[in-house]
C-alpha cells in the first residue's frame, strides 16, 4: 500500500506539471517515445522541436538579450516565451523541471513590457531576462522537494518559507590569468573523453598567453581526503553519516526505495542511526583540519607561478565521466573537494566524446578497486556524443571572479576552435 502511495503522488505532481505546460506546446506521444530511445536528447533533437523565433531568441547570450531588451530590441514577453517553450519541451523529453512558473513568468513580462512602453526605460539592469533556480531556493507557492516523494507539497520537508542571502567577491581584471590544473586526483581518473577535454583546455589557455601549472601536491590532499573518506566507510555502510540518515529518513517516509547508487552506503535492511554528537564534533574539526591545509597549500603556489599571487583558480573535472549514464555514477570527489572546503566552483563545457578518438588505454593500471570499476564502465560506443564538461574552482567567496575566469577560459577555447577550422 505504501508503494503505492509514493508512486501514486510522483505521479500526480508529474501530471501538476504537465498541466502548467500550455496544451500548443504539448508534444506529440510518438516524440516523447522518440526520445526515450534516443541516447542525446540536446542539440539536433531539441532544436528540430522548436520553432524558428524560439531557436533565434535562446541561441542568445545573456549579454546579447540584455542588450536587446534594455533598447527596445526584443520585448520582455517574446524573450520569456521562447524560454518557457524551450523549457517545456525539455521537461517533456527529459524530465527535468521540479516546478514550472510558465504563466507567472509570462505575465510579469507582460508588466515590464508595459513600464518600458510608457517609461521608455528598462526596469532594472536585468529587465525581461528570464531565469531558472536550483530547487533548493524556497518560494512561495512552490515546492522545494529536490526530488523526495516525502517533500512534495513542502518546502525542503518543512512548511515555512526560507530566504537566501547572495555574497559576491570583488570583481577580478587581472590581464594574465594564472591557473592551476589537475587532471586527475590520484583516486579516480577520469575517462578519456574527459581527460582530452582538459587537455583542450590546458592548449586553448597557453595559447591565449595564459599561464597554466599543474598543482600535483594537489592530488596528495585529495588523496588525503579520500584516505579519511575511506576510513568513513565502515560507518557509512551502516548508515551513520549524516545525510545517509536523512536520506533514508525521507524516502522511508514515503515508502519511496533508495536509488541504486546510494544502496552501497545505505543499508536496506535497517534504519541507519544518525551519528552520536562526539563522532559529528570529531569528523567536523577533521574537516577544518583539512580545510586549513587546503588553504596553506593554495597559498603557497605563489612560490611557482611567476605572477606573484598564487593561482587565480584550479581546473578539473567535474565528473570522472562524460555525461552520467544511470547507475555508473560511481565517484563524487571532483564536487565534494568543493562541498568540503566550501569553495566557489563553476562549470563550463568543453567538447563531445568522440569514440574515433577517445580510445580507452588497455594497459591502464587502475589506482584502486573503485577506479577500476569506473575505468571498466567505460564504453566508447555508449558515450560517444555525451557533453564533457570542467570546472573551475576558487577559494570561498570568489563568486564574481570565478565568473569572470571562465569567461577567459571559454574564449580562450573558442579561439582555439576558430584556429583549427582555419587550418587546411
Amino acid at each position: 500500500m505504501r508503494q503505492f502511495t509514493w508512486q501514486r503522488r510522483a505521479a500526480e505532481k508529474r501530471a501538476e506539471l504537465k498541466a502548467k505546460i500550455p496544451k500548443e506546446w504539448l508534444l506529440d506521444p510518438s516524440i516523447v517515445e522518440e526520445a526515450q530511445s534516443k541516447r542525446i536528447i540536446t542539440g539536433e533533437f531539441i532544436e528540430s522541436l522548436l520553432n524558428d523565433t524560439t531557436k533565434a531568441i535562446t541561441s542568445q547570450k545573456a549579454d546579447e538579450l540584455i542588450n536587446g531588451l534594455q533598447h527596445g530590441l526584443l520585448n520582455a514577453f517574446d524573450v520569456v516565451e521562447a524560454f518557457c517553450r524551450r523549457a517545456a519541451v525539455a521537461q517533456q523529453i527529459g524530465n527535468c523541471l521540479h516546478e514550472i512558473c510558465f504563466s507567472e513568468a509570462l505575465e510579469r513580462a507582460r508588466d515590464l513590457d508595459r513600464s518600458f512602453k510608457a517609461n521608455r526605460k528598462p526596469v532594472g539592469p536585468l529587465h525581461g531576462l528570464p531565469i531558472s533556480l536550483k530547487d533548493q531556493f524556497h518560494l512561495e507557492g512552490l515546492d522545494t522537494s529536490m526530488g523526495y516523494v516525502a517533500w512534495i507539497g513542502t518546502q525542503g520537508g518543512r512548511n515555512d518559507g526560507g530566504s537566501k542571502e547572495v555574497e559576491s567577491a570583488l570583481v577580478f581584471f587581472c590581464k594574465t590569468l594564472c591557473l592551476g590544473y589537475m587532471v586527475s586526483d590520484g583516486v579516480v581518473s577520469p575517462h578519456p573523453p574527459v581527460a582530452r577535454g582538459m587537455q583542450m583546455v590546458i592548449d586553448a589557455l597557453k595559447k591565449a598567453g595564459h599561464l597554466v601549472r599543474s598543482i600535483r601536491d594537489a592530488i596528495k590532499l585529495c588523496s588525503k581526503y579520500f584516505t579519511d573518506y575511506r576510513m568513513e566507510a565502515a560507518v557509512s555502510r551502516q548508515g551513520q553519516l549524516p545525510s545517509w540518515n536523512d536520506i533514508f529518513s525521507q524516502c522511508a517516509f514515503s515508502g519511496e526505495p533508495i536509488i541504486k547508487e546510494l544502496q552501497r552506503f545505505i543499508p536496506a535492511d535497517k534504519t541507519p542511526e544518525p551519528l552520536s554528537l562526539l563522532q559529528f564534533q570529531d569528523l567536523t574539526l577533521r574537516r577544518a583540519e583539512y580545510a586549513n591545509e587546503y588553504t596553506d597549500y593554495w597559498s603557497s603556489t605563489t612560490s611557482y607561478t611567476g605572477t606573484g599571487r598564487h593561482v587565480d583558480g584550479v581546473i578539473l573535472p567535474v565528473a570522472p565521466t562524460a555525461a552520467v549514464r544511470n547507475d555508473k555514477y560511481l565517484y563524487y570527489g571532483y564536487t565534494n573537494i568543493a562541498n568540503l572546503l566550501d569553495y566557489t566552483c563553476v562549470t563550463f563545457p568543453t567538447t563531445r566524446a568522440d569514440k574515433l578518438v577517445d580510445i580507452a588505454d588497455k594497459g591502464y593500471h587502475p589506482l584502486n578497486d573503485l577506479d577500476q570499476e569506473n575505468w571498466e564502465a567505460y564504453d566508447a560506443e555508449m558515450y560517444h556524443g555525451a557533453p564533457v564538461g570542467l570546472q573551475v574552482m576558487g577559494q570561498r567567496l570568489e563568486e564574481e571572479k570565478m565568473l569572470y575566469i571562465t569567461e577567459k577560459i571559454v574564449q580562450a577555447l573558442e579561439q582555439a576552435k576558430n584556429d583549427l577550422s582555419k587550418q587546411p
